[in-house]
């Protein structure tokens, strides 16, 4: 090989490595994940430190994960509080779903897997959230261009308008049919009407009229309407919809020994990709969450347990009566602790609570244990088991 051939070679490797680079990262981040679950069967296999069993000692299935009493009751109590109190805004068909990833005051993402029909009003309590958009996402009313036909007043003092939103916190006041009856502190709730293809159920909660300090000119309405909550705040949401599937729960032996990772605790399960074991999908024993798939190979899942940093889900604190959601993140830790997150914000009277998977999940059934809350000084901790169980499930959304 001589210098002008090895010149054309390298140009040739900068050529393939810059095209590899404009990749978008949605192309490369699933290429790197099948090649490290790829990794994870050979290293598995290949290690002296675990025995295996044949797989054939497991039995076709196991039970479904046991509920605790106590727990079945907290969070039946804490959906019935999302859902709609006005037998004019109810269907017999209430879901309560989880918001997760993105939300803005356009778009809010939903933990529906996309089985939810579009236009479909969503609702906090008896207050009217937004609608389903034709991806199962939430559009709120401060959305830029949802319109809603709406009533502000009772009787002859009414008025009938149109609230729009703008990408605003509150929510614009335009063809209002008497000016003159609107008043400062009146409530304002849906007419019923359709308008574009969007129907706000009659009677739903929209807001609370108040003046309007960005009017430009004499002629713009005078009012706008504040919103009680924000699409940033949300933690769960109640739709009229059809209920999911549950979970399936895909029996599992975890391997005696310890694989040394220097991110996962060296929880291994001997079934992966073959028994639809995906990266990411809750793994518990009986009601105790152990923890998430990390990997996933051949025959071979690796578990981010409780005490590895990086694992977090959705989670309902239950203390003395009291419920409220939590964005549960764990860096990670051992004997018997794994402490929260620096960013977890928490009131002091939270310690002792219980900490369970919240309801709305298509990925992880209700109420599983994650552990007890507990507080050392200003830092939060969460108790987790130690002792490792022979056999588990992993949870696969319906």
């Amino acid at each position: 090989m001589n210098a002008r051939s090895l010149g054309h070679r390298w140009h040739l490797l900068v050529t393939l490595g810059g095209m590899i680079l404009l990749m978008p990262l949605g192309v490369l981040g699933p290429l790197a994940q099948r090649l490290e679950d790829g990794l994870l069967t050979l290293t598995l296999i290949s290690s002296p430190s675990l025995v295996f069993s044949p797989s054939q000692v497991l039995a076709t299935s196991l039970p479904a994960s046991p509920g605790i009493p106590w727990v079945v009751d907290a969070l039946a109590q804490l959906k019935s509080s999302l859902m709609p109190t006005d037998a004019r805004l109810r269907t017999g068909r209430e879901r309560i779903i989880l918001v997760t990833g993105t939300a803005s005051r356009d778009l809010v993402e939903l933990d529906a897997g996309g089985d939810l029909p579009a236009a479909a009003p969503v609702f906090l309590e008896n207050r009217l959230l937004g609608f389903t958009d034709s991806r199962a996402r939430l559009q709120p009313l401060t959305g830029r261009g949802i319109r809603i036909p709406a009533i502000c007043g009772d009787g002859e003092g009414a008025s009938r308008m149109v609230v729009e939103g703008d990408g605003s916190e509150f929510l614009a006041v335009t063809f209002p049919e008497h000016p003159e009856r609107i008043r400062p502190g009146g409530t304002v709730v849906a007419e019923g009407l359709t308008f574009a293809g969007l129907t706000a159920p009659e009677g739903s909660l929209i807001g609370t009229v108040e003046a309007d300090d960005r009017r430009l000119r004499a002629d713009q309405p005078r009012f706008r309407v504040r919103l009680s909550w924000s699409p940033l705040d949300l933690d769960a949401v109640c739709v009229a919809a059809a209920p999911c599937r549950p979970p399936r729960e895909v029996p599992a032996v975890v391997a005696r020994g310890f694989l040394q990772d220097h991110f996962l605790g060296g929880l291994v399960l001997e079934s992966g990709e073959e028994a639809g074991i995906r990266r990411s999908l809750m793994v518990s024993s009986g009601a105790q969450v152990l923890g998430v798939v990390g990997r996933s190979g051949f025959r071979r899942a690796l578990v981010r347990t409780l005490s590895d940093p990086g694992f977090e889900c959705h989670s309902v604190l239950l203390l003395r009566g009291e419920s409220c959601f939590h964005r549960l993140r764990l860096r990670g830790g051992d004997g018997g602790r794994s402490w929260l997150s620096s960013g977890s914000e928490l009131d002091p009277g939270w310690a002792g609570a219980t900490v369970v998977s919240a309801p709305g999940s298509r990925r992880v059934p209700e109420g599983l244990v994650l552990g007890t809350l507990g507080r050392e000084g200003r830092r939060w901790f969460l108790e987790v088991p130690s002792e490792r169980p022979r056999t588990c499930v992993v949870h696969r959304p319906g």
